[in-house]
């Protein structure tokens, strides 16, 4: 098992989960000025914001939890693989296609439990799921999917749709196909690496002890401890920041548009994991590369460096 890099300044918490780089937990997001917005599906209305990047000149809109996230008409192109010095992964859906159990415990938690006056009682659909709450940050999702509600009550249903999952996902969670290969490829080349997920701390922990990850990452960087979570771009960059990269040498794994927004707003080429989402809507979002597993980027990355062999293979760290 890698264990986290003390160079970084990661102590090891909870059973292996790497300290996130931002200090002290956040509560909650700063508040951000708001347009109205209608989501289909459930006749609801959120809040709107817009999510900004530097780079493109122009730009397509893409909707998640009633945010509408601006993304780029063109997408970055995928670099080589034999130049990158890290890789940044998102956990739910990337790392285990978790989200089968995140729908099955909000679809349970709206109709079965404190909370069944939702969408006139009626269970949410996979594609409402996939739309609209997948990647998403549970205070913008409960401000989605109850609007009228204050946030005490908000927080609430988060934790307990949260506890549920845990429950369903306990000793269930696997792999996704290609990621044992992709990570040896990753040491073998000497990479950074870090996880980034708008996960709660404790799924975190689940989660990467199920997978057998807890103590592999460089750092573990939480949505809830930064600035703003994913689809702002702020934990990538915070990722960035602790790991000493540029965006240019790093990849960013994700498997949906909202974390595929964050990537692209930090200016750092996203590979989409094609576990829940359809490949048009994460091109949409933003990716430069889509593959349906790791066994896909393992390819890739031995083929980038194969290109070198006859003279000398850029190692991630020189």
């Amino acid at each position: 098992m890698h264990a986290a890099s003390s160079k970084l300044g990661c102590s090891l918490i909870n059973a292996g989960l790497p300290r996130s780089v931002s200090g002290a937990r956040r509560q909650h997001p700063p508040r951000r000025e708001a347009v109205t917005a209608t989501a289909p599906t459930v006749e609801r209305s959120g809040s709107e914001q817009k999510l900004s990047s530097r780079i493109p000149s122009q730009f397509e809109t893409i909707q998640i939890a009633g945010i509408t996230m601006t993304t780029p008409s063109h997408n970055r192109p995928m670099p080589d693989l034999s130049t990158i010095k890290g890789v940044l992964f998102d956990v739910d859906g990337t790392l285990t296609d978790s989200d089968p159990l995140h729908f099955k415990a909000f679809q349970d938690i709206l109709t079965q439990y404190n909370y069944k006056g939702y969408n006139n009682g009626e269970p949410i659909s996979r594609e409402f799921f996939d739309e609209h709450i997948s990647g998403g940050h549970n205070i913008l999702l409960s401000k989605f999917l109850w609007p009228d509600r204050d946030q005490e009550w908000r927080d609430n249903f988060s934790d307990e749709k949260e506890a549920l999952f845990r429950k369903y996902a306990d000793s269930v969670l696997e792999r996704v196909p290609g990621l044992t290969e992709f990570i040896a490829w990753i040491d073998e080349r000497g990479l950074k690496k870090a996880a980034v997920t708008n996960a709660p701390r404790e799924n975190a922990r689940v989660m990467l002890a199920a997978l057998g990850l807890g103590e592999y990452f460089d750092i573990v960087v939480l949505g809830e401890e930064s600035a703003r979570p994913k689809p702002h771009p702020d934990p990538y960059q915070d990722a960035l920041k602790a790991l000493g990269l540029q965006p240019h040498e790093a990849i960013i794994c994700e498997d949906s548009p909202s974390g595929t927004a964050a990537g692209v707003a930090a200016e750092v080429p996203v590979v989409g994991i094609l576990t829940s989402q359809a490949k048009e809507r994460m091109l949409k979002a933003g990716v430069s590369l889509t593959v349906t597993d790791y066994h896909q980027l393992v390819e890739r990355a031995k083929a980038d460096v194969a290109k070198h062999q006859n003279g000398a293979i850029p190692n991630g760290h020189t």
